[in-house]
């Protein structure tokens, strides 16, 4: 492995085992991390109040309790962490998960196409079904919660991954499909919208 590989490496322990140590504390009065906005309120900096409520949040304390320059650096190191993130999730599912839908594609005797909105969508959705599953159980609100994740994790994917690819490929290869993924997405944020308000 290369120096820079096994340096990043080290530096993603370091993080996640700073991480995990700081979930080991609890929260000791009725405020909470999410109260940041009066700190000075209670005659407190924003370090010293996330130093002493956001005991398990190491990315908030960190970033609220260095110079300018050290946030500057801990943005980068985050980006950087999350394109590592990004890296290893499509190399893991380079190797494990296309190897897989290939071969049931080919047992089950499916075109590419086919298996790309069938099982392709099966494996990319199930951990949205759970976690939807999951918020519609937690309360009263949980639907609402479902519905705006799973709107805009559409969005997302419409819009930033579609128009990645669109830029990485050169244009749009199929003009009809694109049309067609286009409008159901509005058809169905608008019916969501509808319902919710």
């Amino acid at each position: 492995m290369p120096p820079k590989m096994i340096k990043m490496m080290k530096e993603a322990l370091f993080f996640c085992l700073l991480f995990i140590i700081s979930n080991v504390h609890a929260f000791e009065d009725e405020l909470e991390c999410t109260d940041l906005n009066k700190a000075h309120s209670y005659d407190l900096t924003n370090c010293e109040f996330v130093t002493k409520y956001c005991k398990d949040d190491v990315y908030t304390s960190t970033y609220y309790c260095t110079s300018s320059a050290g946030k500057g650096f801990f943005i980068f190191a985050c980006l950087i962490w999350l394109g590592l993130l990004f890296v290893l999730l499509g190399s893991t599912a380079d190797d494990y998960f296309s190897p897989a839908l290939e071969q049931f594609s080919t047992k089950l005797g499916l075109p590419p196409r086919f298996a790309g909105v069938t099982l392709l969508a099966l494996g990319n959705g199930a951990p949205d079904v759970s976690s939807t599953i999951a918020s519609i159980n937690s309360g009263d609100d949980g639907y609402l919660l479902s519905l705006g994740a799973l709107t805009g994790a559409g969005m997302f994917v419409g819009t930033v991954v579609a128009g990645s690819v669109m830029m990485v490929d050169g244009g749009v290869p199929a003009r009809g499909a694109l049309i067609r993924d286009v409008l159901t997405i509005l058809s169905h944020s608008l019916s969501i919208s509808r319902y919710l308000y």
